[in-house]
């Protein structure tokens, strides 16, 4: 997946590249500020949905009502983008090692049994089965490393390898290679972490989003004043042009209420308002116009 991918690599660079540049230190600054910013980002839609249930624009038991649809739509692709950010992390830890020790077998010698090849790619249509490779993987790469061990044991003991020369030359290796091996792992592991922040993020952004639709102020449209204007006694007229913006096929039905004064003062009467037609029925991008009239009766109006 092109988006695992970036989750993964933070900004697209690769956890080796990036552990050249940054310690341990940075990448934990650089990880906190990350959070913090999807934190806030949280917070501010958390904020705007308590203040919507305050002002009764939200229902205070929406959380309760969209939960379970959420988790049945958006559940299995969370819970597959979260076993390819572990998968990864392990695969990549492996083969991490495996390269360390790679080394390690080439400095004892030739006669050494080669390490196995590389770790398999991970399956998301068998993760089951990629997992049990990657276990096997595993395995043979830890014989390969005793078999390596044994085989310096073995040179001390025949007096082919000098406990001196294996001294220097493990301590040549561990000050050349561990502290770029530790720098790896503390990328990849600060690349998971920032992997599952963003994916939690990415998912309570949609949920919050989503809650703050619900309101009535989000899904209530601006009214429309069509203005009508004539003499006392005559009939004013007007026309609307409709639309379908819609994907699907829009039943449209025209109703005219009581009227009264803009101010409230004196009762609501029965107009004289019609509107033609009263029922429409449109395709999507289709448009129909609506002709309003309204008959100025001089005891209604002034």
């Amino acid at each position: 997946m092109t988006g695992q991918d970036t989750r993964w690599n933070g900004h697209g660079q690769d956890s080796a590249d990036r552990s050249a540049s940054g310690d341990w230190p940075t990448l934990y600054a650089q990880y906190l500020l990350r959070a913090a910013s999807q934190s806030a980002k949280s917070s501010e839609l958390y904020q705007q949905i308590m203040e919507g249930v305050a002002q009764g624009d939200i229902a205070p038991t929406v959380f309760r009502d969209l939960m379970p649809t959420f988790a049945q739509t958006r559940g299995t692709d969370y819970a597959t983008q979260l076993t390819e950010l572990n998968t990864q992390f392990f695969s990549r830890q492996v083969e991490l090692n495996a390269s360390f020790w790679q080394e390690l077998v080439e400095l004892i010698g030739p006669e050494t049994a080669p390490l196995p090849a590389a770790p398999p790619a991970f399956d998301s249509d068998d993760p089951i089965n990629w997992y049990q490779q990657l276990t096997d993987y595993a395995s043979h790469l830890n014989s390969a490393a005793l078999a390596a061990y044994q085989a310096l044991l073995d040179g001390v003991a025949d007096g082919t390898i000098s406990p001196d020369r294996l001294r220097r030359s493990s301590t040549a290796f561990l000050e050349r290679r561990l502290p770029e091996h530790m720098s790896r792992l503390s990328a990849m592991y600060f690349d998971l972490l920032n992997g599952l922040n963003d994916l939690r993020s990415e998912y309570e952004e949609v949920l919050l989003k989503r809650v703050l639709a619900t309101s009535r102020s989000a899904n209530q449209e601006m009214p429309i004043a069509l203005n009508l204007i004539g003499r006392l006694g005559e009939t004013a007229t007007a026309s609307l042009t409709l639309t379908n913006t819609q994907p699907e096929r829009a039943s449209i039905r025209c109703a005219v209420t009581d009227l009264r004064r803009a101010d409230g003062i004196g009762p609501a009467f029965v107009s004289s308002v019609s509107v033609a037609p009263m029922l429409l029925s449109l395709g999507p991008g289709e448009e129909a116009s609506l002709s309003v009239s309204l008959t100025l009766n001089e005891e209604d109006f002034e």
